[in-house]
């Protein structure tokens, strides 16, 4: 089954570029919520519990979410060891050079916008490489 168009990295085609795909499981990590941020709230010695602020006063929702790190399993193929060691250098660097806008065909029109932070796990066996990478999505709700 080829990888062609299910994975693009700031606008290129992962597979095509660098021989690069999502493992499963990386769809699941990418749509996993984000967690809440806290409320306002105010603990007052006068009163029983805490006092909890959820609108503002033109009644719209305070919640927000937090940002989230996601790690993200990947796999590189190449035909030989050379291709293998240029792909590699040339897939890191991209990860490296800035913000990385990341879109998978299973979710169409969304693109999450995420930081690099590490490289958590990495093999290599002959003509293959496994990645797991750690990024950063300072806003979750920001995924145009």
């Amino acid at each position: 089954m080829s990888q062609i168009g299910k994975l693009k990295i700031n606008g290129k085609d992962a597979y095509t570029t660098w021989g690069v795909y999502l493992l499963d499981g990386g769809v699941s990590a990418l749509m996993t919520p984000p967690a809440a941020k806290p409320l306002v709230t105010n603990k007052s010695r006068l009163q029983h519990g805490k006092r909890v602020t959820r609108t503002n006063p033109g009644g719209s929702s305070l919640k927000r979410v937090e940002d989230r790190d996601v790690s993200l399993p990947f796999g590189l193929s190449a035909d030989n060891r050379t291709q293998l060691n240029t792909r590699h250098e040339a897939f890191i660097a991209e990860l490296q050079a800035g913000e990385v806008e990341l879109e998978v065909a299973e979710l169409p029109s969304v693109v999450f916008h995420l930081d690099f932070v590490s490289c958590t796990s990495f093999g290599q066996y002959a003509t293959l490489a496994k990645y797991v990478i750690r990024f950063n999505e300072p806003n979750p709700k920001d995924r145009t």
